[in-house]
């Protein structure tokens, strides 16, 4: 099972039984970001821009630079092989 298949699962299961104090909204944007990173090989690349420069965006230039390595890294990491 890869990783993004198991946090979409956990999500799923959080979502049904979601844990005392966790906000409803915080829990349907974590199965939208599982989601999303279970087909984002199946996303076109512009959008795919779109979406990572967004997510990367605010904070300081410190702090934004530090988030794109992660999220470049956390991308590569779980990404779906190309169908053979």
């Amino acid at each position: 099972m890869s990783m993004a298949d198991l946090i979409s699962k956990r999500v799923a299961e959080a979502t049904r039984n979601p844990p005392s104090g966790v906000p409803l909204e915080r829990l349907l944007l974590q199965r939208l970001g599982a989601a999303l990173v279970g087909e984002w090989n199946n996303v076109p690349r512009l959008l795919q821009r779109a979406i990572y420069e967004r997510a990367a965006g605010g904070g300081t230039s410190l702090n934004r630079s530090t988030t794109r390595r992660q999220m470049a890294r956390f991308l590569h990491d779980h990404k779906k092989p190309e169908p053979g």
